[in-house]
């Protein structure tokens, strides 16, 4: 079922952040620790690797990844390997003279964290007065230079019925495209907190609303979901899906590709399949190479299961387990259990 095709690599370049976000799965902050920052040759090392692995896509992450001195030397070596680099920050350490240099280093696109249309709500969940207009500053800053922006947003019971008028100020900056995915628990984004819980009905009605959002705005910006149960409540994705091949049997994979076609290079130099699966490392970056941590991958306990889809409880027996497969985060996180269904899903609920 695994092919060692790798599309996507998630670098987390610091654990250090200037901000101390409530839904922070790092639980990152200025007074965080770090060690064996992958610098230097190292960096170099790393870069050249993904490029021999075909890896087309490396995203930048944190922490905060604008605290590195070294942001733009590390755009400028994967943009000379081929690879289009992305930026996901909450922004507000940008300037218009950074800005310029990360676009002459050859950035692809810069992600913007913003969770809401008022300070109300989006300074909250980040944690920081001022931070939303800080955050839109920064987009018409990177506007300006004509750089894409794509802006994340995690839904919490803080914003879940703010999404119509998120998108509206963003249509109005110009962003690229649009990001959302329901909050993980893990980090600052404790289960126990209400504000993070948002039930499966809950989640099928934001996720159907997108749908319909994507839609109609599809002409000015691009509206994506980073979550496999998407495809339940928009049935073009399904279609789409359907174009690529028989999307039952296995030939097309798509949804949660933790360990499929992605890989997560910690900043200490581990390296795992999903920033939400801390407790899966498939190897150390100082001690192997990352060619043969990603082709070894299988032999670590349940990246096979996950990678043929071997689960239990409804998503072991659902239909749509090539193309969705739930999120692994939530079931492991929720449900004490890896391979177990996903506790967001509305498909066989009662």
């Amino acid at each position: 079922m695994a092919n060692n095709n790798l599309h996507y690599a998630l670098w987390e370049l610091t654990q250090r952040c200037n901000l101390c976000c409530i839904h922070c799965r790092a639980a990152a902050s200025p007074q965080t620790l770090e060690n064996n920052l992958i610098k230097g040759k190292d960096m170099v090392r790393l870069i050249r690797e993904l490029k021999e692995l075909g890896c087309p896509t490396l995203a930048l992450t944190g922490g905060e990844p604008l605290l590195r001195p070294d942001i733009v030397e590390i755009v400028k070596e994967a943009t000379k390997q081929g690879i289009k680099v992305r930026i996901q920050s909450n922004s507000l350490l940008l300037t218009e003279d950074l800005a310029k240099k990360l676009k002459d280093a050859g950035l692809y696109s810069f992600g913007v964290g913003l969770d809401g249309s008022k300070p109300e709500i989006s300074d909250k969940i980040r944690n920081l007065d001022g931070a939303l207009q800080k955050a839109i500053n920064s987009i018409k800053i990177l506007k300006k230079l004509g750089i894409k922006v794509h802006v994340e947003f995690t839904v919490t019971r803080l914003n879940m019925n703010d999404l119509s008028s998120t998108l509206d100020m963003l249509e109005e900056l110009g962003v690229d495209t649009f990001l959302a995915r329901a909050a993980i628990f893990t980090g600052r984004a404790n289960g126990a907190n209400p504000i993070f819980v948002i039930t499966p009905e809950e989640y099928r009605k934001f996720l159907e609303e997108l749908s319909v959002q994507r839609e109609k705005r599809k002409i000015k910006m691009v509206i994506n979901c980073q979550d496999p149960l998407y495809h339940l409540a928009d049935p073009k994705i399904m279609a789409k899906l359907k174009e690529f091949g028989d999307v039952y049997s296995g030939k097309v994979i798509s949804g949660c590709t933790a360990g499929q076609d992605m890989i997560h290079v910690r900043c200490d130099g581990k390296i795992g399949i999903c920033t939400f699966l801390q407790d899966i490392v498939l190897g150390d970056f100082y001690q192997q190479s990352l060619v043969d941590i990603w082709n070894d991958r299988e032999k670590i306990k349940g990246v096979k299961q996950l990678l043929s889809r071997e689960y239990s409880g409804h998503c072991g027996s659902c239909c749509d387990r090539f193309i969705c497969g739930g999120c692994r985060a939530r079931a492991l996180l929720i449900n004490n259990d890896l391979l177990a269904e996903d506790p967001y899903c509305w498909k066989y609920s009662k």
